[in-house]
């Protein structure tokens, strides 16, 4: 069949490029091992005395009073806990055979009365201040962040607390700022809402002069009607686990877990969490949809010329 040997090296090319295409879906689709951490200590379990060891069997899951907060601690698109924190938990379990259960808050009063009435142990995204040390307990701290303004976009920017003077800042009811804010100062015209979407909705209706997120958190926002200020000045954020008062042997176990993580495994993880871009570059949300096209293109072809070669040898 003359037809049929002229096409073959048109149909070895279509195969191969299709077969390309597939491989590159493979490709964008894998993981980057570079960024994927190592496991925390190959698997070994940190040494604990008697008492923790007793301490753990004894107890049921450790129920952490968890309130979504974008690349700490959030829900995934399965509803499941993902996120920094739930992998330094997931690490602390395997290094030290304790087990926790999420127990979800809706705002940052909910948690804390949350652990006020004991129906929650400890929680991962609280930071520290003289009202809360009173019936928590802080871990050592293993990293951090500053707080920066949230203002309208178009205004000047915010650069100081002293420059909100006479102006309305809202903020999430009993946040850790709110009382130094108060007492150091008093012509700010704070404001409390219930959730931290409510306090960038204000700002953004024009109803609040600013507000106040971890420079973390504020690296999310969307553009549009915010813009990021300056840092607040001689405020930081560090990172703790946080555990209801009367609980010592679990503040250890957790101290000990925290003193033992290897260092570079938690630069892994805060990279994989803190670093990474929030939403996929142009070309990784438009290069799966160009490749599939390709190939649905390339397979058509590939038909077509197959069919005109059978019409061929049948004429």
């Amino acid at each position: 069949m003359p037809v049929y040997r002229r096409s073959r090296p048109a149909v070895c090319w279509l195969l191969l490029l299709s077969v390309l295409v597939i491989l590159a879906q493979w490709a964008i689709a894998a993981p980057d091992p570079a960024r994927e951490p190592e496991k925390a200590g190959g698997g070994v379990r940190i040494a604990l005395d008697a008492r923790e060891l007793e301490w753990i069997a004894g107890h049921p899951p450790v129920k952490v009073a968890s309130l979504e907060y974008p690349r700490y601690l959030f829900k995934n698109e399965h509803g499941q806990w993902s996120g920094l924190n739930r992998d330094m938990l997931d690490r602390i379990s395997a290094m030290t055979g304790l087990r926790f259960v999420h127990v979800e808050s809706f705002s940052i009063e909910h948690m804390l009365q949350s652990l006020e009435r004991a129906e929650a142990d400890m929680s991962t995204t609280l930071a520290m201040n003289d009202e809360r040390k009173v019936f928590l307990d802080f871990s050592h701290s293993y990293g951090g962040s500053g707080w920066v303004f949230v203002g309208r976009a178009g205004a000047p920017q915010v650069e100081s607390l002293q420059q909100l003077a006479k102006h309305v800042l809202v903020l999430p009811t009993r946040h850790v700022l709110e009382a130094v804010i108060r007492r150091d100062h008093p012509t700010i015209d704070l404001r409390s809402v219930k959730t931290y979407a409510q306090a960038r909705a204000l700002v953004e209706s024009g109803e609040a002069h600013a507000t106040i997120e971890s420079e973390t958190g504020a690296r999310l926002l969307p553009l549009g009607q915010l813009q990021v200020g300056q840092i607040v000045e001689g405020q930081w954020d560090p990172d703790y686990l946080t555990v209801r008062k009367g609980q010592s042997q679990l503040l250890c176990i957790l101290n000990k877990a925290l003193e033992a993580f290897p260092p570079a495994e938690l630069r892994a993880l805060r990279s994989k969490w803190l670093d990474g871009d929030p939403l996929p570059t142009a070309w990784q949300q438009f290069a799966p949809w160009a490749g599939w096209g390709l190939l649905a293109a390339s397979l058509s072809g590939l038909l077509s010329l197959l069919w005109r070669c059978r019409l061929a040898g049948q004429a």
